[in-house]
């Protein structure tokens, strides 16, 4: 089982961006038990683009300052 972000408004609203992230429940678990924890996301979108960053399709995820996946397709589900 993997860890899932959804970005959301407000509490009661449905989710604007839910991604699948690389990391397993247990070990974000598991981390969380021994303290502090860093998850970082990164596009390649750049200012100038008109496309809205929850659309980019590819992300680099960052974990503890290791990056963990840069393939959108195998490591992220974006819905």
């Amino acid at each position: 089982m993997r860890v899932n972000l959804a970005v959301q408004e407000n509490p009661r609203s449905l989710p604007i961006l839910l991604l699948e992230l690389a990391i397993p429940t247990g070990k974000l678990l598991q981390d969380l038990g021994v303290g502090l924890i860093r998850i970082a996301l990164e596009c390649e979108k750049k200012p100038s683009e008109k496309t809205k960053i929850i659309y980019e399709p590819i992300w680099a995820l960052y974990y503890n300052d290791a990056l963990r996946c840069v393939d959108g397709s195998s490591c992220f589900t974006c819905e």
